[in-house]
Parts: structure tokens; C-alpha cells; sequence
């Protein structure tokens, strides 16, 4: 049987971690994911109160509420409102949140929240946040596994392909058995 180059074996070896690296995500995604998705729906929820006292403020009074009446109002919310911060002016607007959303009309606003490891934003202007949806929580911790384990089959099949032993032939006339 011939012997297999180093390079196939290393590609296998790295195969094998991938698919088990993927494993062990997958394993973890699915005990996070639900723990992330009960934060998200905290967010939107946070997102939405606050919105409704902007809308309200800005509707009683013609403009938007001061930093210190939003302040005094989310002092008595959850730990999500009190954690919101009121973006009034459209300098306060990542660019990363205007290429999604478009840029912020004279009357809109945004809202933002740390989560933890990145910020979160609802725009007024489309009534939409940053908040991932279930399904795309889900779909994209299923995709990565199954192209990692995918990955992991062709590179095997490959190297088996390759270097499957070949039956030895011998030619007449010759004393080889």
C-alpha cells in the first residue's frame, strides 16, 4: 500500500478538528442561543417602551424629550431601559446603522443599547432595530455546522479517492507473486 503524504493526513487531522470544533459551537449555540434570543426580545421590548415615550413626548410637547426627561424616565424601567441611549441628532448615527436603515430624516431618531459585546439600535424612521430574528439565530449557527461537516466528508472522501490501495498486478513473465 503506498504511503500517504503528509500534507493529505495533515488536511485530514484538520478535517477531523474542524467537524469536532464545529461540533463543540454547535453544542454551545444551541445552550446560548436561547439565552440570546430571551435577551433580544427584552431589547425590542425595552426598544419599544422607549420609543412609545419619545413618540408621546415629541407628540405632547412638539419636539423631542431632553436627555434629562428621557433620563428621568427610564430611571424607573428594566435593566434594558435604563440602559437605552436616546441618539436625537443624525451625528450621533453610526455609519454602520445609516448604510441599513438610511439616514435619519429631521424628525427621527435612534436608540442603542450595549448588550454586552456589541450595541443594538431601533430606528424611528423604519421602526426596526438590530435585534436578530430567531430564525436567523438559528440558521446561521445550522449552516456553519453543516459546512464544516461537509467540509470534513469531501476532504476525507478525497484523500480515500486518492490514496485507496491499489491491487498489485504483476506482468507475465516475470517472477513477481
Amino acid at each position: 500500500m503506498p504511503r500517504t503524504p503528509a500534507i493529505v493526513n495533515a488536511a485530514l487531522l484538520a478535517a477531523i478538528g474542524l467537524t469536532a470544533l464545529f461540533a463543540l459551537l454547535l453544542l454551545g449555540a444551541f445552550t446560548l442561543v436561547p439565552k440570546t434570543i430571551e435577551n433580544g426580545k427584552a431589547i425590542d421590548k425595552a426598544f419599544l417602551d422607549a420609543s412609545e415615550f419619545v413618540e408621546k413626548v415629541s407628540a405632547q410637547d412638539g419636539r423631542m424629550p431632553s436627555d434629562a426627561a428621557f433620563d428621568a424616565w427610564k430611571a424607573g424601567g428594566s435593566y434594558w431601559v435604563k440602559s437605552i441611549e436616546l441618539l436625537s441628532h443624525p451625528n450621533m448615527i453610526p455609519s454602520e446603522v445609516s448604510v441599513r436603515f438610511g439616514p435619519m430624516p429631521p424628525n427621527g431618531y435612534a436608540l442603542s443599547v450595549w448588550r454586552g459585546e456589541w450595541t443594538e439600535y431601533f430606528v424611528s424612521w423604519r421602526n426596526a432595530s438590530t435585534v436578530d430574528s430567531v430564525a436567523g439565530l438559528y440558521a446561521s449557527t445550522l449552516g456553519l455546522s453543516l459546512a464544516s461537516s461537509l467540509l470534513a466528508v469531501v476532504l476525507w472522501r478525497i484523500r480515500r479517492k486518492l490514496f485507496q490501495a491499489k491491487p498489485h498486478v504483476t506482468r507475465p513473465g516475470t517472477n513477481d507473486a
